[in-house]
C-alpha cells in the first residue's frame, strides 16, 4: 500500500536522496520523458547524481530534452517512477525490471495508479504527470536562493521550465519565451543550441 504525499512532502524525499534512478514507463511518450528529463536537470544542478532509464528508446523527437541514460554505472538508492501508473507498465527491455521491484517515489495523473511504489504524489484530475512535477519545487524546498537547480543547457530557463515549455507551448524549448504569454523568465535572452 503506498502512502500519499503532497507536493512538499516529495521535494523533501528528493532532495534527501542521492543515486536517483529515474524510470519512464515503455513505449515513451512527451509526458513520462519530459518528466524524466526535466526531474534530472533539476536534481544534476542540486549536485546529486540521477539518470534516466526506460525499457525502449527515447524517440527521436523527445532527443532535445536529453537527460543521462542510465548505464548502470552507480547503484540506485532511490527509484523514481514518473508517470506510470502500474508495474506492467515499465516493461521489460533494458534491465528494468530488477528496478521495478521496490519503486519509492512515484509521481503519476493516472486515477487508477496501482499504489506499487512506497509514496506516491498522485492528482486523477491532472491532464499530464508534468502538472504535478512541476509544482514539486526543489529549488524552494531546499531554501536555496538564489536556486542553484537550472538546466544547464538551456540556461538561464529554470528546469521546471522545461515543462511547461514541453506540454503548455509544445514547442523546442528554444520557444520558451512564448511559453508565458511572451513573458520568459530570462528576460528574453537568447538560449544556446543544443
Amino acid at each position: 500500500m503506498t502512502e500519499q504525499l503532497n507536493v512538499q512532502q516529495m521535494a523533501e524525499k528528493l532532495l534527501a536522496a542521492d543515486n536517483i534512478l529515474i524510470l519512464c514507463h515503455k513505449n515513451p511518450d512527451g509526458d513520462t520523458v519530459g518528466c524524466g528529463s526535466a526531474l534530472y536537470y533539476a536534481l544534476l544542478a542540486l549536485e546529486k547524481h540521477a539518470a534516466v532509464l526506460c525499457a525502449d528508446p527515447i524517440p527521436g523527437r523527445y532527443a532535445f530534452t536529453n537527460p543521462r541514460l542510465f548505464k548502470g554505472e552507480f547503484e540506485p538508492q532511490i527509484v523514481v517512477a514518473v508517470d506510470v501508473a502500474s508495474v506492467q507498465l515499465f516493461g521489460e527491455g533494458n534491465g528494468v525490471p530488477q528496478y521495478t521491484r521496490h519503486v519509492d517515489l512515484c509521481i503519476d495523473h493516472h486515477a487508477g495508479n496501482s499504489g506499487y511504489a512506497e509514496f506516491t504524489l498522485l492528482d486523477g484530475s491532472a491532464a499530464a504527470a508534468a502538472e504535478l512535477l512541476y509544482e514539486v519545487d526543489l529549488c524552494h524546498a531546499c531554501g536555496d536562493h538564489p536556486p542553484r537547480c537550472r538546466l544547464p543547457v538551456y540556461r538561464p530557463v529554470h528546469g521546471y521550465r522545461m515543462l511547461q515549455v514541453l506540454f503548455h507551448q509544445g514547442q523546442h524549448p528554444h520557444h520558451c519565451c512564448q511559453a508565458d504569454g511572451g513573458r520568459c523568465p530570462c528576460g528574453g535572452a537568447e538560449h544556446p543550441a543544443v
